[in-house]
């Protein structure tokens, strides 16, 4: 039946079957051999202009001399959407097309005639380049037809109903192979009603099969119901539509435009060869065009014919019957792309297939038979899916005669299978019995073994020499069956321990796998630290670091055996051995310290708290008050870096028109984005976020203030594993330099991360972010420890009751001095005075700071101890006022000093003959101590007040 199918978009214009032109007219400029138009919206105002039918031509200039008068047929045109198509004036075969986002738009302008083709697109500034290019680089011309003579299918009636064939039911990519016909409109074919293929049922099952096959390797499904077409995504699905219908290309084998599997146009591909195996050849060479290969040919064939009974799927290979994908291993080859890593690469999105068996003994998937030895192909068979790829089955027999058969991709009449098989017998300890890897592309074994456990390995291989005569084992992949009989029954071996972990980390958490041979009933396992299992898989987690040596201890109904891996693994687990708080006596910055493995990081509170130092010690600020403070080790498990070690791979400059522009990744494992090099043209804050895809969710951010110059930028970003993360500069503030030439995608580190491209409509820019260092690490739990601020004891009063000079008690300890100078064994909280001056103590409490008295003055121990003074006082016991008569010569200082030790009272004279008053009106009544003090005379005197 045949179907319509047309482009649907977002519209604001349409001109469908319309033919105008329009008249377009720019100032150009040389730049790198290339044309700028400097203003894009100018650009596009022209179509725009042209839809309104204020003008009625397009001369679309593509060089300085050079133009073409251009149809316009179909224009849309919106704030996220942009598709503009047409064809160039009596050109035949011609196309013109831009697509566009609202960001950016790209297309060309392909002249089939001459071979020419134009690409025409935006670059981040908002400028239009126009430049030649390959026009193998954007169509597949000149892939010749071929009809080979008596199709084996000739004479079969057309199908009424294609049956429906899926080799992935499920894969979220789609190849739909359409033999019944359709109307195409709206994309870069223009207006096609493409008749049916009028293949038999027969005919499009062989096709579809062969198709698989050369796309089994990856996660696609190669089928022939529409409706999987129609729920997969538009950038992830193709239309292979087979036709006698030829006006895409008159006179080819097939046609395509390269790289459109990933677009969003759902332009499809087209097949015209009836052919049955000129349509496979067809099919798979122009769906590998729509995911970005290139044509393999030398330097005098555009497409290369294939050498001996091989050829490649981007040539020409129709007759030949092996045909695989290629790196160009072939001599004179003019195209060494890498086939299998750009139709697995991100850019299509869909990947290898998950592998179906195991690559090892302790992996191997056991053989089914029917009870009595005999092996059907329709229970054991598989996919070799990578280059590295190999499958292990596992048999037991109680010893005797077998017979194993090994094909390739089985079907009646076609001969591509792409998997050429050899075949090997292992013993229970991996080593090779026997082996079978004849000249043509299966394998087969028929001989006798003795009673145990046995492994067949299936793997691709080459032969003869690939530049010349045959193959390396490069494309050697695609579907297996084994099949025949062998003598089942118990195994009597004694059982063979054998097993396998992962790494030691520094989490402590380890997997062990057995791979343990023969008759097994129970597993005990050692792990070195006292630990056991009788798990056959376990799982364990090691709670201390050091070299361990693991056992294992197998038993079965034969006999036991061990298997001893000394000093297997090495547990560094982060860990805090020690810390000391500080204190101090008031105010202060403390010095914290503590030791453990790895980095030690400080942290100012237990959870959601900031990081506040690193290393074995942390100064605090100023403290007024006890503080704690939070400690963890972190031990680094890898640490690589990513993407351009610095911006020397291209031209480029500071970027500052948009914030629209960065970085597509994946993250293959969790890591931790440390740090990122960047170059500022002024020095500023950035904000920095990493978004779930471009225009996506945001899932980190952080606002840093970046050097003018090259500076490295601390983000700690943990990332966890998904793909199609972006990062960016978010804001008016980027002025960030970004390469315009010269990257080379995907920047990986192996098995952690991937850089897979830009957001730039061309794939020649690299933004901002340099030298990316990414960490993978373990922390241990947060230790407390604490600066502790004390404050100093009261300031001491010191009271005199001679003979006895003394404190309050309750404290730690004490020392008197006398004029400054410590008095020996001067230690409890009184003290008799032996000599007048002035005395202290010094009191600690029990944190031990201190607190020293104010002086304490005595003149004498008891009567006048200057000769030549004369002292009167009256009256006393008074009321208020005393009078002092002292007689002498000189100035002489008086106080007086409550039981307290406060100072009441204070005055020099300048006469000591003079009479003084001492006024202490208005203070208690009580004993005072009055101190007068001159050149000659240090006398103290009690005075009662009452």
């Amino acid at each position: 039946m045949k179907k319509n199918y047309r482009h649907w978009g977002k519209q604001m214009f349409l001109a469908l079957g319309l033919t105008a032109v329009m008249s377009l007219s720019f100032a150009q400029q040389p730049y790198h051999g290339q044309e700028v138009f400097p203003d894009k919206q100018e650009y596009l105002q022209q179509f725009h202009t042209m839809k309104q039918g204020t003008a009625t031509a397009v001369n679309l200039q593509v060089a300085s001399s050079q133009s073409y008068e251009t149809e316009i047929t179909i224009h849309e045109q919106s704030a996220d959407h942009l598709k503009i198509i047409g064809q160039v004036k009596d050109r035949p075969g011609s196309r013109f097309y831009l697509y566009g986002d609202g960001k950016d738009f790209s297309g060309h302008l392909v002249l089939r005639d001459t071979k020419e083709a134009y690409h025409i697109y935006t670059n981040d500034l908002g400028e239009v380049i126009t430049k030649p290019v390959d026009i193998d680089k954007v169509l597949c011309v000149d892939f010749n037809s071929y009809t080979k003579g008596k199709d084996p299918h000739e004479g079969e009636a057309p199908s009424a109903q294609a049956p429906m064939l899926e080799s992935l039911p499920g894969a979220a990519a789609v190849i739909y192979l359409d033999f019944d016909g359709e109307n195409v409109s709206g994309g870069r074919w223009g207006t096609i009603n493409a008749q049916p293929s009028g293949f038999s049922d027969a005919k499009i099952e062989d096709i579809w099969q062969a198709v698989a096959e050369d796309y089994i390797p990856f996660k696609i499904n190669v089928t022939t119901d529409r409706s999987k077409w129609s729920a997969a995504a538009v950038n992830r699905r193709m239309m292979v539509i087979f036709t006698p219908t030829n006006d895409a290309a008159p006179g080819a084998g097939g046609v395509a435009y390269l790289q459109s599997f990933r677009d969003n146009t759902d332009d499809p591909c087209w097949v015209f060869n009836n052919d049955t195996k000129g349509a496979i050849e067809a099919a798979s060479h122009e769906a590998g065009h729509t995911m970005g290969l290139s044509h393999d040919g030398t330097s005098s064939q555009g497409y290369y014919a294939g050498h001996g009974n091989w050829g490649p799927i981007m040539g020409a290979c129709y007759n030949v019957d092996i045909v695989q994908w290629s790196k160009g291993e072939y001599s004179g080859a003019n195209n060494t792309e890498n086939d299998l890593s750009i139709i697995s690469g991100s850019s299509n999105g869909f990947g290898y297939r998950t592998d179906d068996h195991g690559n090892t003994i302790g992996a191997a998937t056991p053989l089914v038979d029917d009870g009595n030895g005999n092996v059907a192909a329709a229970d054991n068979n598989g996919i070799i899916e990578k280059t590295t790829d190999v499958d292990l089955f596992s048999f037991t027999t109680s010893g005797g005669a077998f017979s194993f058969n090994f094909k390739s991709h089985s079907y009646a009449n076609t001969t591509d299978p792409d998997l050429d098989i050899q075949a090997r017998i292992l013993d229970s300890g991996g080593n090779e019995v026997m082996i079978s890897n004849p000249s043509g592309l299966t394998a087969s074994f028929s001989s006798t073994l003795s009673s145990g456990t046995y492994y067949i390995e299936i793997d691709g291989v080459g032969y003869g020499n690939p530049s010349n005569t045959g193959y390396s084992d490069y494309g050697s992949l695609g579907y297996y069956e084994i099949s025949g009989s062998y003598t089942a029954g118990p195994n009597t071996q004694p059982p063979v321990a054998s097993f396998v972990n992962s790494a030691g980390n520094c989490s402590g958490e380890i997997s062990f796998t057995d791979q343990s041979q023969n008759t097994i009933t129970t597993y005990l396992w050692d792990f070195g630290d006292g630990g056991t299992s009788s798990q056959q898989n376990p799982t364990y987690t090691y709670t201390t670091s050091g070299t361990f040596t693991v056992k294992l201890t197998v038993t079965g109904p034969y006999g036991t055996n061990t298997s001893t891996k000394n000093n297997l693994l090495t547990i560094n687990l982060p860990e805090i051995t020690s810390t000391t708080g500080d204190a101090s006596c008031g105010p202060a910055a403390l010095t914290l310290q503590a030791a453990g493995k790895g980095t030690l990081e400080w942290y100012d509170a237990q959870t959601g708290g900031n990081m506040v130092g690193s290393g074995t010690s942390f100064t605090t600020p100023l403290l007024n008050n006890t503080t704690s403070y939070w400690v963890q080790s972190r031990v680094v498990d890898f640490a690589d870096n990513a993407g351009p070690s610095d911006n020397t791979i291209g031209t480029g400059a500071s970027f500052t028109v948009n914030d629209l522009r960065g970085l597509f990744f994946d993250v293959l494992a969790p890591f931790t984005l440390k740090t990122v090099k960047v170059y500022a043209g002024a020095a500023g804050d950035r904000t920095i976020e990493v978004l779930d895809g471009d225009g996506g969710n945001v899932v980190h951010t952080k606002t840093v203030t970046i050097p003018s110059g090259e500076s490295r930028v601390t983000l700690d970003f943990p990332m966890t594993v998904a793909n199609g993360y972006f990062i960016k500069v978010t804001g008016a503030t980027v002025d960030l330099y970004r390469n315009d030439a010269g990257p080379n995608y995907p920047y990986t580190v192996t098995d952690v991360v991937s850089i897979t491209g830009s957001n730039a409509s061309s794939a020649g820019y690299y933004y901002y972010f340099y030298d990316w260092e990414v960490e993978n690490s373990c922390t241990g739990g947060l230790e407390e420890v604490v600066g502790t601020i004390n404050s100093n004891p009261a300031t001491p009063v010191v009271t005199y009751t001679s003979p006895t000079l003394s404190t309050p008690g309750g404290l730690t300890s004490y020392q008197w001095y006398h004029d400054g100078n410590i008095i020996v064994g001067a230690t409890n909280n009184t003290y008799d005075p032996t000599a007048p001056g002035n005395y202290t103590v010094e009191v600690t409490d029990a944190n031990g700071c201190k607190s020293v008295s104010d002086p304490f003055l005595i003149t004498s121990t008891g009567g006048f101890l200057t000769s030549g003074a004369v002292i009167m006082v009256f009256p006393n016991p008074g009321t208020g006022v005393f009078q002092v008569q002292a007689i002498g010569e000189g100035k002489l200082n008086v106080r007086v000093v409550n039981a307290l030790g406060q100072v009441v009272f204070a005055r020099d004279f300048e006469r000591m003959s003079d009479l003084k008053q001492v006024d202490l009106t208005g203070k208690p009544d009580g004993v005072y101590r009055l101190q007068l003090q001159s050149e000659t005379m240090n006398h103290g005197y009690f005075l009662i007040k009452q």
